[in-house]
């Protein structure tokens, strides 16, 4: 059954469009658990980015088929809002890089020797030029590698800098997904300047155009994204004018330069909770609430003698 799309639907469209973080793409190289590819990508689209590399790791084809459908279980659809390519070698996503005008800006989460830990310490030291964090040309390839050895030789030889969020406790790592929340997170904090860099107009036409399936799957709905795309693609890099079309409305800006939130964030994962546990707590609930009114009418309150 095809699904209805309103308003607000169009409307947080657009504005997610316009807050998307296309200074930052996210390289996984190699990571080899479906896990941690899913939940990395669900993490970097709920932060705003946009743009995903996948590295291939060398799977049978059996377990990469296997892969793909954990990814698609984990992720709970955030990939279908991302512009992924996948590459088989990490050689082959290095002149995409290159060619792509990346090839400036690598950047690799690792330790060692040279890495710069990506504290608010760091960034503001300027005078050393080993320290000096702002991004190359306005723009950041952040490569995460796999959870057992980190990233490729290739592309760990091809880095500009090396970056890592550094550990107080007897923890010696952090999950792949977590590190590489904690890594975008300080990243997108820190650089407010950049949300200057926008997406063109034509990097929002493909987006929109590769959103469309999801946003609708009836005609009526076409019919409203297809108003949405019109309205949009006539308009510059601007705040959404209200009345300029019905579909569309004002929700979020970026301007001041301040990076734009949503207010619809949220931490809860309350959608991992399965429907078939969601009914046996209410139903516990439910023999709680009458085990406590058996109890209170056979013990009723006692009161004080005259």
């Amino acid at each position: 059954a095809g699904r209805t799309v309103d308003r607000w639907d169009l409307a947080r469209a657009e504005a997610v469009l316009r807050a998307r973080v296309m200074w930052l793409l996210v390289v996984l190289d190699g990571v080899v658990d479906p896990h941690n590819v899913a939940a990395t990508l669900r993490t970097i689209e709920a932060l705003g980015v946009q743009h995903a590399w996948l590295v291939s790791p060398p799977l049978p084809r059996r377990d990469a088929t296997r892969a793909r459908r954990d990814v698609a279980k984990v992720a709970k659809g955030a990939d279908q809002w991302l512009t992924v390519r996948s590459f088989e070698t990490p050689e082959a996503c290095l002149e995409a890089l290159r060619a792509d005008g990346w090839g400036d800006a690598i950047w690799v989460a690792a330790d060692g020797e040279g890495a710069v830990p990506l504290v608010r310490r760091t960034i503001d030291v300027m005078d050393d030029p080993a320290h000096i964090i702002p991004p190359v040309n306005g723009r950041v390839a952040l490569v995460i590698g796999r959870e057992a050895d980190g990233v490729s030789p290739v592309l760990a030889a091809a880095a500009h800098k090396r970056v890592y969020v550094p550990l107080r406790g007897f923890t010696a790592s952090l999950n792949l997904s977590v590190a590489a929340a904690l890594l975008v997170q300080r990243l997108v904090d820190e650089f407010p300047q950049l949300w200057l860099r926008q997406a063109t107009e034509s990097d929002k036409e493909a987006i929109r155009a590769a959103w469309r399936p999801f946003l609708a799957r009836t005609k009526a709905a076409e019919r409203k994204i297809d108003a949405w795309t019109a309205a949009s693609s006539g308009r510059r890099d601007g705040p959404v004018q209200s009345g300029s079309n019905p579909a569309l409305s004002s929700t979020s800006s970026a301007e001041n330069h301040n990076p734009p939130t949503s207010s619809h964030a949220s931490i809860s994962s309350g959608s991992w909770v399965s429907t078939t546990l969601r009914r046996r707590e209410a139903e516990a609930a439910a023999r709680r609430s009458a085990a406590e009114g058996l109890e209170a009418a056979a013990c009723p309150p006692q009161h004080g003698d005259r």
